[in-house]
């Protein structure tokens, strides 16, 4: 079995951003309980990858559920793109893993589909989100 000509989606960096690190201008609209979640999804392969769904999930110890499912467009070999989901953090404390899985549902013939996921630890504290240790 050959790998060319099919595409390979990598979940790469998972970013936390709330709403004292949230300039003024794009914070329109977010309220002050609401954490931005951004992962970058690129495209490995050597062919493009369809749109698919890239899925954010949120687990820790009162909690284990998807967060938001959003549409990824199709990529280019090479091209990337950052998804972003937002989340209420209103009555969230403690540690927790935000994995990001890219092609969620299976939707397309991959290189691998080891690779498809990345996980980032956070700490919530007073509505405020921290990246921390694995």
């Amino acid at each position: 079995m050959t790998n060319a000509g099919k595409p390979d989606l990598v979940v790469g960096l998972i970013r936390t951003r709330d709403a004292s690190e949230r300039p003024t201008e794009e914070g329109v609209g977010i309220v002050p309980y609401v954490a931005e979640l951004t992962a970058m999804v690129e495209n490995r392969g050597d062919a493009l990858a369809d749109e698919t769904a890239t899925r954010f999930w949120v687990r820790g110890a009162e909690v284990d559920r998807e967060l938001r499912v959003v549409y990824t467009p199709g990529l280019l070999p090479g091209d990337q793109i950052e998804v972003t989901a937002l989340w209420d953090v209103r009555v969230y404390e403690g540690e927790y893993a935000i994995i990001v899985t890219a092609d969620a549902f299976g939707q397309i013939d991959e290189v691998r589909k080891d690779n498809n996921s990345a996980t980032a630890h956070v700490i919530v504290r007073g509505g405020k989100v921290q990246q921390c240790c694995a």
